[in-house]
């Protein structure tokens, strides 16, 4: 009955079950994994297309929030058999999908993959900012705006995902960078429809 997937425990009576919801966030819960000792719960949340990760300890309830790269998407999360480690992908508007494990008791990041770029200067990527407009009956319409560098005004493509019941991404795309570095901007809504923005949006 939420208006977005949440996150809740479930515990086991008899008669009814009781349940308790863990995290109260306008956003989708994704990609949950449990250590195998049971003690930790890693999971992320969809915030305006990013994969944010966030891990519960379960004796204690409380939910943190690692510190990892600026603009990440994370996914793909498995713990190690016998160790505090969690492996998961990183990805993001300017870098493409590589390995990366955390260290739960050192917290230390480490990347283990460096994907090819095809010749790219990383360094020349450009990440969108989120801003929103106005519709016609005052619903709030999030967008990607993709801004070159420079003084504008810019011509402007705008990119509209199919479905209508699916999500734009800031993933890497090469063909987004190319437009941005010939001076044109991107706009990239996510119309009334998308998923990610609760139930009541989604229809």
């Amino acid at each position: 009955g939420e208006d977005f997937v949440g996150l809740w425990t479930m515990t086991l009576r008899k008669r009814r079950p009781k349940f308790e919801k863990l995290l109260d966030v306008d956003w989708n819960v994704e990609n949950l994994t449990i250590s195998k000792d049971r003690s930790t719960v890693a999971f992320t949340v969809n915030e305006h297309g990013y994969g944010t990760l966030h891990l519960l300890d379960t004796a204690t309830g409380e939910i943190t929030r690692p510190e990892l790269p600026a603009d990440s998407i994370v996914y793909g999360l498995d713990f190690a058999e016998e160790a505090p480690v969690l492996a998961m992908t990183l990805a993001g508007p300017t870098r493409v999908p590589d390995a990366w494990t955390l260290d739960l008791e050192s917290g230390e990041l480490t990347r283990w993959t460096t994907s090819e770029l095809g010749g790219l200067d990383a360094d020349a990527f450009i990440a969108p900012t989120v801003e929103t407009v106005a519709s016609f009956d005052g619903l709030e319409v999030p967008f990607f705006y993709y801004r070159p560098e420079g003084e504008g005004p810019f011509p402007v493509l705008m990119s509209i995902h199919g479905g209508p019941e699916a999500q734009a991404r800031p993933y890497f795309s090469g063909s987004s960078q190319y437009f941005l570095s010939q001076g044109i901007a991107l706009v990239v809504p996510n119309v009334r429809g998308s998923n990610g923005y609760g139930r009541e949006y989604l229809t």
